[in-house]
Protein backbone atom coordinates (compact mmCIF):
# COMPACT_ATOMS: atom_id res chain seq x y z
CA UNK A 1 0.00 0.00 0.00
CA UNK A 2 1.48 3.49 -1.17
CA UNK A 3 0.33 6.40 0.90
CA UNK A 4 0.74 9.52 -0.75
CA UNK A 5 2.03 12.89 1.38
CA UNK A 6 0.77 16.31 -0.17
CA UNK A 7 3.69 18.84 0.19
CA UNK A 8 4.18 21.87 -1.09
CA UNK A 9 6.82 22.71 -3.09
CA UNK A 10 7.73 26.11 -5.41
CA UNK A 11 5.44 28.17 -5.72
CA UNK A 12 2.70 25.91 -4.49
CA UNK A 13 0.61 27.89 -1.45
CA UNK A 14 -1.43 25.52 1.73
CA UNK A 15 -4.89 26.83 1.12
CA UNK A 16 -5.68 29.68 3.66
CA UNK A 17 -9.45 28.98 4.19
CA UNK A 18 -8.56 27.62 7.92
CA UNK A 19 -7.06 30.30 8.69
CA UNK A 20 -10.00 32.67 7.55
CA UNK A 21 -12.47 30.40 9.31
CA UNK A 22 -10.33 30.62 12.61
CA UNK A 23 -10.03 35.16 12.33
CA UNK A 24 -13.60 35.07 11.29
CA UNK A 25 -14.32 32.92 14.62
CA UNK A 26 -12.26 34.96 16.62
CA UNK A 27 -13.90 38.17 15.49
CA UNK A 28 -17.14 36.77 16.54
CA UNK A 29 -16.20 35.72 19.58
CA UNK A 30 -14.91 39.00 19.96
CA UNK A 31 -18.19 40.61 19.20
CA UNK A 32 -20.08 38.52 21.25
CA UNK A 33 -17.82 39.49 24.19
CA UNK A 34 -17.98 43.15 23.78
CA UNK A 35 -21.88 43.51 23.56
CA UNK A 36 -22.54 46.58 25.19
CA UNK A 37 -26.07 46.90 27.16
CA UNK A 38 -28.25 48.35 24.71
CA UNK A 39 -26.83 45.54 21.93
CA UNK A 40 -28.57 43.24 24.77
CA UNK A 41 -31.47 45.33 25.65
CA UNK A 42 -32.83 45.13 21.85
CA UNK A 43 -31.59 41.72 21.72
CA UNK A 44 -34.19 41.50 25.29
CA UNK A 45 -37.18 43.89 23.17
CA UNK A 46 -37.32 41.34 20.34
CA UNK A 47 -37.44 38.34 22.21
CA UNK A 48 -40.31 39.83 24.57
CA UNK A 49 -42.17 40.65 21.50
CA UNK A 50 -42.10 37.15 20.08
CA UNK A 51 -43.09 35.54 23.63
CA UNK A 52 -39.44 34.39 24.50
CA UNK A 53 -39.70 35.45 27.83
CA UNK A 54 -36.80 33.27 29.37
CA UNK A 55 -34.82 34.54 26.56
CA UNK A 56 -36.03 38.09 27.52
CA UNK A 57 -35.09 38.25 31.13
CA UNK A 58 -31.83 36.55 30.20
CA UNK A 59 -31.13 39.53 27.75
CA UNK A 60 -32.70 42.01 30.34
CA UNK A 61 -29.68 40.85 32.94
CA UNK A 62 -26.85 40.66 30.72
CA UNK A 63 -27.46 44.28 30.18
CA UNK A 64 -27.73 44.80 33.65
CA UNK A 65 -24.68 42.93 34.36
CA UNK A 66 -22.71 45.71 31.22
CA UNK A 67 -25.01 48.59 33.47
CA UNK A 68 -26.47 48.56 36.79
CA UNK A 69 -27.83 51.33 36.49
CA UNK A 70 -30.15 50.49 33.15
CA UNK A 71 -33.15 51.70 34.55
CA UNK A 72 -34.72 50.70 30.64
CA UNK A 73 -33.45 46.97 31.27
CA UNK A 74 -34.74 46.74 34.59
CA UNK A 75 -38.23 47.48 33.22
CA UNK A 76 -37.58 45.12 30.70
CA UNK A 77 -36.74 42.87 32.81
CA UNK A 78 -39.42 43.16 34.96
CA UNK A 79 -42.04 43.18 32.32
CA UNK A 80 -40.79 39.64 31.69
CA UNK A 81 -41.01 38.41 35.18
CA UNK A 82 -44.86 40.24 34.86
CA UNK A 83 -45.99 38.51 32.06
CA UNK A 84 -44.52 34.94 33.85
CA UNK A 85 -46.65 35.74 36.77
CA UNK A 86 -44.45 36.46 39.24
CA UNK A 87 -46.21 39.88 40.68
CA UNK A 88 -44.06 40.51 43.36
CA UNK A 89 -40.80 40.37 41.53
CA UNK A 90 -41.58 42.17 38.87
CA UNK A 91 -42.98 45.29 41.37
CA UNK A 92 -39.78 44.95 43.89
CA UNK A 93 -38.01 45.15 39.92
CA UNK A 94 -39.89 48.00 38.78
CA UNK A 95 -39.04 49.98 42.11
CA UNK A 96 -35.68 49.43 41.35
CA UNK A 97 -35.72 51.01 38.17
CA UNK A 98 -37.55 54.14 39.60
CA UNK A 99 -34.60 54.57 41.64
CA UNK A 100 -32.53 55.30 38.72
CA UNK A 101 -35.49 56.94 36.63
CA UNK A 102 -37.28 58.94 39.43
CA UNK A 103 -38.87 61.74 37.11
CA UNK A 104 -40.80 58.43 35.01
CA UNK A 105 -44.48 59.02 35.54
CA UNK A 106 -45.61 56.05 34.08
CA UNK A 107 -43.35 53.98 36.47
CA UNK A 108 -43.92 55.94 39.21
CA UNK A 109 -47.54 55.03 38.59
CA UNK A 110 -46.84 51.32 38.40
CA UNK A 111 -44.67 51.20 41.50
CA UNK A 112 -47.44 53.69 43.61
CA UNK A 113 -50.41 51.02 42.45
CA UNK A 114 -48.27 47.91 43.79
CA UNK A 115 -49.77 44.25 42.98
CA UNK A 116 -53.09 45.69 43.00
CA UNK A 117 -52.61 47.54 39.76
CA UNK A 118 -50.77 44.59 38.14
CA UNK A 119 -51.95 41.14 37.42
CA UNK A 120 -50.81 37.71 36.21
CA UNK A 121 -50.01 38.42 31.66
CA UNK A 122 -50.58 41.78 31.95
CA UNK A 123 -48.63 44.84 30.35
CA UNK A 124 -47.64 47.85 32.01
CA UNK A 125 -49.01 50.93 30.82
CA UNK A 126 -47.44 52.37 27.79
CA UNK A 127 -43.95 53.91 28.03
CA UNK A 128 -43.24 51.71 31.29
CA UNK A 129 -41.42 49.28 29.03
Amino acid sequence: MTVRVATFEGNMKPPKKPVKLIGLAGILIFWVACAGPRDYLERGKRAFEKGNYADAALNYQKAIQKDSQFAEAFQGLAATQLKQGKIKEALAIFERALHFKPADDALRGVCRRGTHGLSVGSQPSEGVI
